[in-house]
């Protein structure tokens, strides 16, 4: 080894030198992170949008086994727990005020689609991070034994669509909109008639202002900032929405996912 060769080994590293090297370390790392947080947020994304996809393919398995549409009953009244839609047939009933349906809808739902083995076998296959074991009694009487959430642990919300409407309520809302009035007044509930797929709006979908389509039951994850925000058409029946929970700036609506793109509901 030549004397220049063991000056250049025996010195060792500047300041200036050990610096820069952290500097540059420092650099890849974050370079490192930023990108694995990228590929776990798209991952999780991902895995809630094809859950989404499952649950509505489930119910679209149910519904062809069974020959009958998924039915939820609404409630004709705030303050009477005994009035109904007064349906024949009824899948999931409202409960009485007080409670959240995005809080209940879902267990209820699972348990109705756990009883039918074709619908329970596409549930299966999702993640037992997100399709969990959540027994509860509800005080109704009612037993659920599971409950869906999303990658972020949170509850999916349920917008259920409503009933079909009635010749008369049908007939009702046309004459209300050439009135120019709305469709409130020919739904008992005041809450109005959808005219595109012919159902009574449910409570969810006034208090987000936001219509399901073609009698399709509409799901949503809050996202990865946990907040469910309001649709960006503005506020509907429940106008004390949070919009921006977090404080990043951003509506809390602009990452909640769906299973389709929903739309804002009619006069």
């Amino acid at each position: 080894m030549s004397a220049s060769v063991r000056r250049i080994l025996g010195r060792g590293f500047t300041l200036v030198e050990l610096l820069v090297v952290i500097g540059i370390i420092a650099v890849l790392a974050a370079l490192t992170i930023t990108v694995a947080s990228g590929v776990l947020m798209r991952s999780e994304r991902t895995l809630t949008e094809n859950e989404l996809v499952t649950l509505e393919m489930a119910i679209g398995e149910m519904e062809q086994t069974r020959g009958q549409p998924l039915t939820f009953n609404r409630r004709t009244s705030v303050t009477d727990e005994t009035k109904q839609d007064g349906l024949p047939f009824r899948d999931i009933d409202e409960l009485p005020p007080g409670f959240v349906n995005e809080a209940y809808i879902m267990p209820r739902l699972i348990a109705l689609l756990a009883a039918n083995q074709a619908c329970w076998s596409e549930l299966s296959a999702i993640s037992p991070d997100m399709l969990r074991h959540e027994e509860r009694v509800w005080p109704d009487g009612v037993t659920t034994k599971w409950n869906l959430r999303d990658a972020w642990g949170e509850q999916i919300a349920v917008v259920p669509c409503g009933r079909p409407a009635t010749r008369s309520e049908m007939k009702a809302a046309r004459d209300a909109l050439r009135a120019g009035g709305n469709t409130k007044g020919a739904d008992p509930l005041g809450i109005g008639i959808d005219l595109d797929d012919g159902t009574v709006r449910t409570t969810d979908e006034w208090s987000l202002n936001t219509g399901s389509i073609g009698r399709r039951w509409l799901f949503l994850s809050r996202g990865p900032d946990r907040s469910l925000g309001m649709p960006p058409w503005g506020a509907g029946g429940l106008a004390a929405r949070v919009q921006d929970a977090d404080g990043d700036g951003k509506p809390d609506w602009d990452d909640n996912l769906t299973n389709y793109e929903p739309r804002r509901i009619d006069p």
